[in-house]
């Protein structure tokens, strides 16, 4: 695979993600971006596909793509999933999940729910 082939995927595969998880939670470009690591603008531009994201933001985009398959596996319906992310927990500081994404405090999102489920996540 050529060089432009895999960054035209990347900026397709960044975009699809943005979208799905941002329908799937609810979430505005400005939250997505605090999630991500990024400037809302860079974010508008993996969502326009100007521009590829990094490795890193690869990397992040796969891990809210896991979070959001614990969440339909763990919880009844995806609104009792988007109330937890969205309601303080016993996080420390009784943060909400969605702040500690922001923090990129994963581990802390990704323990809670998947304490109460033991299968793969995908």
């Amino acid at each position: 695979m050529s060089l432009a082939v895999a960054k035209q995927f990347e900026m397709q595969y960044a975009k699809g993600v943005i979208e799905e998880f941002r329908e799937f939670f609810g979430l505005n470009y400005v939250e997505i971006a605090a999630v991500l690591g990024v400037d809302r603008r860079t974010l508008l531009r993996y969502r326009n596909q100007v521009n590829a994201p990094s490795p890193k933001v690869l990397e992040r985009l796969e891990t809210l793509i896991k979070i959001a398959a614990l969440i339909n596996k763990v919880f009844v319906n995806r609104e009792e999933g988007i109330g937890w992310i969205c309601a303080p927990v016993p996080l420390p500081r009784h943060r909400r999940p969605i702040d500690s994404m922001q923090c990129w405090k994963i581990d802390e999102v990704l323990a809670l729910p998947a304490g109460q489920y033991s299968g793969p996540i995908i």
